[in-house]
């Protein structure tokens, strides 16, 4: 089904809020895609179910980003330089029909390299 999706970063380090994504997307049960604001030749792919949440960026730089609840978790990144693999770690999340939204940390060894609140507001999907 075809939607409007917005999203919003909020950097917890920086207090930073940021739109990323604007536009439509297409929504099919727990799966989401849609294009970014910026770069519309980047593809993301969110799936959110009650056991994980993945969020899939395919671009020059690609990540699956895993989010499993109550346990470390990992990202994937894929650049020309090679593939980094990073801990994760989901501090909280909400799914309903109009807002999707995810809490995480994404650690280097014992620094946190990430933590940011993502929130997908979504038009239609109840319709």
């Amino acid at each position: 089904m075809m939607i409007h999706i917005s999203l919003t970063q909020l950097d917890m380090l920086e207090g930073k809020e940021t739109l990323l994504a604007d536009g439509t997307g297409d929504l099919k049960g727990d799966r989401l895609v849609y294009r970014e604001l910026e770069a519309p030749g980047y593809l993301h792919e969110v799936t959110f179910t009650d056991r994980e949440i993945v969020l899939k960026r395919k671009a020059e730089i690609t990540s699956i980003t895993k989010l499993t609840p109550m346990r470390p978790s990992e990202s994937v990144v894929e650049s020309p330089f090679g593939v980094m693999r990073l801990e994760t770690r989901l501090n909280s999340w909400l799914k309903n029909d109009d807002c999707w939204s995810v809490e995480y940390q994404v650690l280097s060894g014992s620094d946190i390299v990430l933590h940011q609140r993502l929130t997908w507001n979504i038009k239609g999907a109840a319709e």
